[in-house]
């Protein structure tokens, strides 16, 4: 499939956001930790804010993005193939069902190696994020998508900014009907739209997820949260902590940044 040149998916103008107690959050975190059996991080932020809205708690920053960059790279090809029943479901596949093969296929959809690099950094950065780049880490240099490093600030940045992006809506619409096996962490939040990813590198493993949270009622309805976490697990397998901080996430929804996207 040939890609078609296509306008960048640029997010609307944003509403005001809610401020917060951040020192009662900092204190409620470190709390949680001692609950948790590996490090683990967290950046929550409001829909429709910027990096100076965004509030980190945690010791995890940064890790491999692995299946969480499958949500740009849907996004690209989306905009690559408007009106595509090829695209749509292999976007459907790659975010509901965290399908590989699907998301090999989205990316060769948007032409060279380069090309499909270059195609989902423009997603990246028109949502905001102007930090990442599809494809490379920062210790193995040019590498697979999944391997991309990406830090939980720009991811929050990027979707804060992807919420308020009408071309995405597409993609965000299958974040909210993943598959049962995927639901883990942020899955078990009502109207939750997310993506998550896992992996283990060299004995590192860590199981991360980005997502939506509407406050109250659904995302078309409600001002919601951008969080984005990451644990970092010796034993290889982080979701017991990820559902630990989801449910954390719930009891202080109320606390946290929330916002939405300005209407017209």
């Amino acid at each position: 499939m040939t890609a078609t040149a296509a306008t960048t998916p640029t997010p609307t103008a944003t509403a005001s956001v809610q401020t917060i107690d951040e020192a009662a959050l900092r204190a409620s975190w470190a709390e949680l930790e001692e609950d948790l059996s590996g490090e683990a991080g967290i950046v929550v932020m409001p829909v429709g804010g910027d990096g100076d809205d965004a509030v980190a708690l945690g010791d995890v920053t940064s890790a491999m993005a692995w299946s969480t960059i499958k949500v740009p790279i849907a996004v690209a090809a989306v905009a690559a193939h408007p009106g595509s029943a090829q695209i749509s479901s292999l976007v459907q596949q790659a975010i509901t069902q965290s399908s590989n093969e699907a998301a090999e296929e989205l990316w060769e959809s948007l032409g060279s190696s380069d090309q499909a690099r270059a195609a989902t950094d423009k997603v990246l950065a028109a949502a905001g994020d102007r930090e990442t780049e599809a494809g490379e880490n920062r210790t193995l240099g040019r590498t697979a998508f999944g391997y991309t490093t990406w830090d939980l600030d720009d991811q929050a940045t990027f979707l804060s900014g992807l919420a308020c992006t009408d071309a995405a809506d597409p993609v965000i619409t299958r974040m909210g009907q993943v598959i049962d096996d995927q639901s883990w962490g942020l899955g078990n939040l009502d109207g939750a739209h997310y993506k998550g990813g896992w992996g283990d590198y060299e004995g590192t493993y860590t199981s991360r997820q980005m997502g939506l949270i509407p406050v109250d009622g659904t995302l078309d309805d409600s001002p919601a949260v951008v969080v984005t976490m990451a644990v970092i697990e010796p034993d290889g397998d982080g979701t017991d902590d990820l559902d630990t901080i989801a449910d954390w996430v719930e009891d202080h929804l109320d606390d946290l940044p929330s916002g939405s996207c300005a209407s017209g």
